[in-house]
């Protein structure tokens, strides 16, 4: 194994391209590769997406927390990662400001093997600044990162990890920062909002929840012709899939924030006919267009990571837009019911009124 110094400085040269605003993402996935490949020579880890890595997943009640080698491999999410690294580092920084005084206390569910949101950052903040806690369902992953912060001569920082599921972990103290990503694109499968309605509320006044808001919309789309313009020329604008008619906006099925959080899961009841805790969030009627049966709807996740790190359609896997085939058959003023299913596999639900 090399040494503890050349590690280290590997680390803070890509946390330092990381941080570079003037690069490019598509300059940045090797960075973001060196990175996995930095964490795998340490901890034997290797990021993997195959079905048979998920075979280790743990299915909580709440949701799936995806098994350290999945979780790994979400560094392959470039633009994903870069975006949360970079929010995270605005939300500490904004953090001294709010808490001058204080040493901050930062709570990251869901850490994964790497910590890959806030490990880089470590090497350019002073040890007597934070108070780091890393949740994880998985030992394994704590005991990768454990590995790493020893490895990495990153102990000097107070890092406290901790076994545990997000959706139920009571902390002893309120918290400066909290880190939750757990989520897939439109919210389904993962616990997101399961986590956030939990942790939230153990945030102190002025606190910082990462992702700061995550929306999802619904609109009507001709998907196959808005994928192909996209393959053709990369990023194309909501308002330009709009103007060429290619979307017909449907409205906001969800808003997730911190300071909201509560009064959706305050909405929940149980629905005799799904056997499902729901809430209901808004009625959903199809407009009057011409060929309306030729649309598809689609679900669309914006995740505003923190103040200007935002995520739109297609810029990460958890940002895709994602086809609802509960809409088979689309009549122009039929109507639907929209609700949030809680449970081990969350995700949203339409009913036809």
């Amino acid at each position: 194994m090399l040494s503890t110094q050349h590690y280290k400085h590997r680390l803070s040269d890509i946390t330092d391209a990381i941080l570079d605003t003037n690069r490019s993402i598509e300059s940045l996935h090797a960075v973001l590769d060196d990175f996995a490949s930095l964490c795998s020579e340490i901890t034997a880890i290797t990021p993997d997406a195959t079905f048979d890595a998920w075979a280790d997943d743990s299915f909580l009640e709440s949701g799936v927390a995806i098994n350290p080698q999945a979780a790994a491999f979400c560094i392959k999410d470039y633009q994903r990662s870069v975006m949360f690294i970079r929010g995270v580092d605005s939300a500490i920084d904004a953090a001294k400001k709010r808490f001058p005084a204080a040493r901050l206390k930062i709570l990251y569910a869901g850490c994964g093997p790497f910590a890959t949101l806030l490990l880089p950052l470590l090497v350019k903040v002073k040890s007597r600044e934070l108070d780091i806690y890393l949740l994880d369902i998985h030992q394994q992953s704590l005991d990768s990162v454990n590995v790493l912060l020893t490895t990495l001569d990153l102990l000097d920082h107070q890092v406290t990890l901790i076994q545990g599921d997000a959706c139920v972990y009571q902390h002893d103290e309120h918290l400066h920062i909290i880190i939750a990503e757990v989520m897939q694109k439109a919210l389904e499968q993962e616990p997101q909002v399961a986590a956030t309605a939990n942790l939230a509320p153990q945030l102190c006044k002025n606190g910082i929840f990462i992702p700061q808001k995550i929306e999802v919309q619904l609109c009507l789309a001709h998907w196959e012709d808005e994928k192909e313009q996209y393959n053709c020329v990369g990023f194309v604008a909501d308002e330009a899939f709009i103007k060429y008619g290619l979307r017909y906006p449907l409205g906001t099925l969800l808003t997730l924030k911190a300071s909201t959080v509560g009064k959706l899961m305050g909405a929940a009841v149980f629905n005799e006919n799904s056997s499902m805790l729901e809430a209901n969030l808004a009625t959903i009627q199809l407009p009057n267009i011409n060929a309306i049966e030729q649309y598809d709807v689609l679900m669309l996740t914006r995740i505003q990571v923190f103040e200007t790190c935002i995520l739109g359609d297609y810029d990460a896997e958890i940002t895709l837009p994602h086809k609802c085939y509960e809409f088979s058959s689309l009549r122009a003023g039929s109507s639907y019911m929209a609700s949030y299913q809680f449970g081990r596999y969350p995700r949203f639900n339409f009913t036809a009124c």
